[in-house]
């Protein structure tokens, strides 16, 4: 793995972990739709690194989810419950930003952030295992 493509990984990271601290600090001020949102962005960043360890680059957020599905998880790298919280907090995202009527409350919020937690730490340890 070259220099450029580190420095890309590493980026990606950076920005997964930003957007994951942000969420936390929206969680704790009780801006529950704000924190799925940058829960979300941390998500697609922590993706978008491990799939660049793959070669693969995406144009679309759907494009993420489908090659993330195809490269990583039915490939076997990563577990399926890994795809599962991309999907779902992008589709829990989408709601908060662009559904007037519809709220996240703190334990749903609560629950997202964690598993925007837990897929980071999760790709930040596969991607540890194949810079190797």
């Amino acid at each position: 793995m070259n220099d450029r493509i580190k420095e890309y990984i590493h980026q990606e990271l950076k920005k997964a972990e930003q957007a994951l601290k942000a969420a936390q600090n929206l969680l704790a001020d009780g801006l529950y739709d704000d924190a799925v949102s940058r829960a979300y962005y941390a998500v697609f960043h922590g993706a978008r690194a491990a799939l660049k360890i793959k070669g693969i680059e995406t144009v679309s957020h759907k494009g993420l989810i489908s090659q993330f599905a195809l490269h990583l998880v039915k490939a076997g790298e990563v577990e399926e419950e890994y795809g599962d919280i991309l999907r779902q907090i992008k589709e829990d995202r989408e709601t908060g930003d662009y559904e007037p009527l519809v709220t996240f409350g703190s334990e749903e919020a609560t629950k997202l952030v964690g598993s925007a937690d837990r897929f980071l730490v999760k790709m930040r340890d596969w991607i540890g295992r194949q810079e190797a």
